[in-house]
């Protein structure tokens, strides 16, 4: 990087020089060197100079609005996709809850106190208004 700078430099002193060389020769001998070429290249510098001044300008505002606008889309969808995970993630975890909190269910006999009190509760629910209990609400 250092030698890039160090050769630019130089090649400016050396152009610097040079022109100065040759306004030095035209001061002196009254003569100007390329009459001809410098409208030509009058009006191609202009055209260069309202390149950089206006054109780029204009070209780079243009692609900063439509890297923002980009980058909001990527944006947004970014954080469409992350609720969306989050979402299907809680509701694993709330069906893993759910699953995890069902009794366990096994499938033998229940023993004789369970039957009993299973037979008891259907008895008191076959019974008719008037016998079941007076601590039930009255409607």
């Amino acid at each position: 990087m250092t030698l890039f700078f160090f050769i630019t430099l130089c090649l400016s002193a050396l152009g610097l020089t040079l022109l100065l060389g040759v306004k030095r020769y035209e001061m002196n001998t009254g003569h100007v060197i390329f009459m001809r070429a410098r409208p030509k290249v009058s009006r191609f510098m202009h055209w260069v100079m309202v390149f950089i001044e206006h054109v780029l300008p204009f070209v780079a505002r243009r692609s900063a609005a439509q890297a923002l606008r980009l980058a909001r889309a990527g944006i947004s969808n970014m954080l469409a996709r992350l609720t969306l995970y989050i979402e299907t993630s809680l509701r694993r975890l709330l069906l893993a809850i759910q699953q995890g909190m069902q009794p366990k269910r096994g499938g033998g006999v229940a023993s004789a106190f369970l039957q009993e009190v299973a037979e008891h509760k259907k008895k008191l629910l076959k019974d008719p208004e008037e016998r079941k209990a007076f601590f039930e609400e009255v409607k």
